[in-house]
């Protein structure tokens, strides 16, 4: 089909996976080319990595041409095998992808498919579809695969694209347990991702070699695989694991040109935070402007005398937070812990951290006197684990995903006709409050929060 005529606007034409064509405006990639080269390059490649820092686009350009894959291929379903969930989802995920991560100028653009008409121009919304609202009756949709090396970042992705994210890992769980359940007798179906022909995997600077490796050959062997996308920061700090898969990989695809920098940042407040993260990964000082407005500050401190290295560095980091805490440091004002987070190397100085920030916020310690964790009102707290939880306010699952944070907005005691008491943690993450059973909170590793490992809570930044 020709593309939409009009003798101001420019379109390009895509080729998804070689059986349909779709045409975009360019208009919706804000006018970088970078995301531009990146759209071209996913419709003509069979493995593809984008890298860039967060802010730059790379799930805005996903989201984009999945967007005008589906409605193409949906168009060519009878209306009759959609359900309305579907028609639901398709609206909204077009919406999300025209709004995701971009300027002004994309709010008035919306992705094409290949026709003769014109493309309307839509308001862009940030609503996100909640996970627990995305099912997998679309027979288009099933043949994407989008995945993540945390249920963090796999809920956030899910959220964005308006499709069903998992975990590498649950993937792979759910081929074995199938195929016990075949060799049991017990399962005569297909395996659920039997139909993945597109793989696309976010946040590919923490997936490991061994997790990857398994997961391309159990979707080799057993699912109707095409293409691969990767997502990520080549520059981002690899898996704790062996290797340094993203790096890796993009390197030995860069001389076939597969791989990509997008390196225009869509975040302008956070700029100085982008251009500091490339000095220090190529080794070099980060600069500290004259301004501390602009968030970036050095704060000099000296080690003490007559201790060792360690007793040392704890001594001045408890003394710099203590400082920060009680705003005795003119350069800079900590903001309330809603919109601040420390982050720290070692688990050491996190407990530290967690212990100065309990006493200064809730006049208690993070332990009690059996040396076991205490949570009171007000303390702001993670898990650790993905878990799905019982809210005893919508009497409905939640799921809880491994790094998610919380403020506890009331501890509540409950007894029951036979005198049996339950302790419920009332639980805000800014969007809503749940009231949840301490022993499953217990279950997913609840601890405190204030700080965290830069392991641990990178994903949070940069998802």
């Amino acid at each position: 089909m020709r593309p939409p005529r009009f003798p101001h606007q420019t379109y390009i034409k895509l080729n998804i996976f070689c059986c349909c064509f779709i045409y975009l405006h360019v208009q919706v990639f804000g006018g970088d080319e970078d995301q531009v080269k990146a759209a071209r390059l996913m419709t003509t490649t069979p493995v593809v990595v984008l890298s860039g820092r967060g802010g730059c686009g790379k799930t805005h350009v996903v989201s984009t041409v999945l967007s005008g894959e589906l409605k193409v291929k949906r168009s060519q379903i009878p209306v009759e095998e959609l359900t309305m969930q579907d028609e639901c989802t398709t609206s909204q995920c077009s919406k999300n992808f025209a709004g995701d991560s971009q300027t002004s100028q994309d709010n008035r653009c919306s992705t094409t498919a290949a026709s003769s008409c014109p493309p309307e121009t839509t308001q862009s919304q940030n609503s996100e579809i909640p996970q627990s609202q995305i099912t997998r009756k679309d027979p288009c949709g099933d043949a994407v695969l989008l995945t993540a090396p945390t249920g963090r970042a796999a809920s956030i992705l899910g959220k964005r694209t308006g499709l069903p994210a998992y975990t590498l890992h649950s993937v792979i769980f759910s081929y074995f347990r199938w195929l016990k359940e075949v060799k049991n007798g017990e399962n005569h179906s297909a395996w659920k991702f039997s139909g993945v022909k597109l793989l696309v995997c976010d946040e590919s600077s923490l997936i490991s070699v061994k997790a990857f490796s398994t997961l391309i050959n159990i979707l080799m062997k057993k699912a109707a695989l095409q293409q691969v996308i990767l997502l990520g920061d080549k520059n981002q700090l690899p898996s704790i694991e062996p290797g340094n898969f993203l790096n890796d990989i993009y390197c030995a695809l860069e001389p076939y040109g597969s791989s990509i920098t997008l390196r225009t940042n869509h975040r302008a407040e956070s700029q100085l935070i982008v251009d500091n993260a490339n000095r220090i990964s190529h080794k070099e000082m980060p600069f500290f402007p004259d301004d501390p407005k602009r968030g970036f500050i050095s704060l000099c401190c000296q080690s003490a005398e007559g201790c060792d290295e360690n007793n040392s560095d704890d001594m001045v980091i408890t003394q710099v937070v203590r400082d920060l805490l009680d705003n005795k440091i003119s350069t800079v004002t900590l903001p309330e812990p809603q919109r601040s987070q420390f982050i720290a190397f070692r688990r050491r100085d996190c407990l530290n951290i967690n212990e100065l920030c309990a006493q200064h916020y809730n006049k208690h310690s993070i332990k009690n006197t059996k040396g076991k964790l205490d949570f009171q009102t007000g303390d702001k707290v993670c898990v650790r684990r993905n878990i799905v939880c019982f809210d005893a306010y919508t009497e409905k699952e939640v799921k809880f995903c491994n790094g998610e944070i919380f403020f506890i907005k009331e501890v509540i005691e409950e007894e029951d006709n036979h005198n049996k008491k339950t302790t419920y943690f009332a639980l805000d993450n800014g969007e809503k409050i749940v009231k949840v059973d301490m022993k499953m909170l217990k279950r997913a590793k609840l601890c405190h929060a204030w700080a965290r490992t830069i392991h641990t809570y990178q994903v949070h930044i940069f998802a």
